[in-house]
């Protein structure tokens, strides 16, 4: 295959990949409070055993955009890991073709 066609390939697999961690993401974002409690229910256990010790604990965010930026991390994240089976396979279908098939049997031997 001819390097523009490679190049072509490759835009078209990065495309698709872009394009499915943004839908993760917009996903994400709408259910940010369902994920938001989901990643600190491990700290809201254990406060009140903490508080019972006397040890004051509480989640904060500081600077002037910092909850704002901490949704857009936590958005983001989420999305990447939600879409990881799109892009790992746009991953995968690009570097497929140039392996040999006994590189190709160990891989899917692993």
């Amino acid at each position: 295959m001819p390097l523009m066609d490679h190049l072509r390939e490759l835009r078209s697999r990065l495309v698709k990949a872009v394009l499915a961690i943004v839908v993760g993401t917009i996903v994400a974002l709408v259910f940010y409070e369902h994920i938001l409690d989901w990643l600190s229910e491990p700290y809201t256990d254990i406060r009140p055993q903490l508080e019972a010790k006397g040890i004051k604990t509480d989640l904060v965010l500081t600077g002037v955009g910092g909850a704002f930026t901490f949704q857009l991390k936590i958005g983001l994240i989420s999305g990447i890991v939600m879409a990881s089976p799109v892009w790992l396979y746009q991953l995968w279908a690009f570097v497929l073709p140039a392996l040999h098939r006994n590189e190709k049997r160990g891989v899917l031997l692993l």
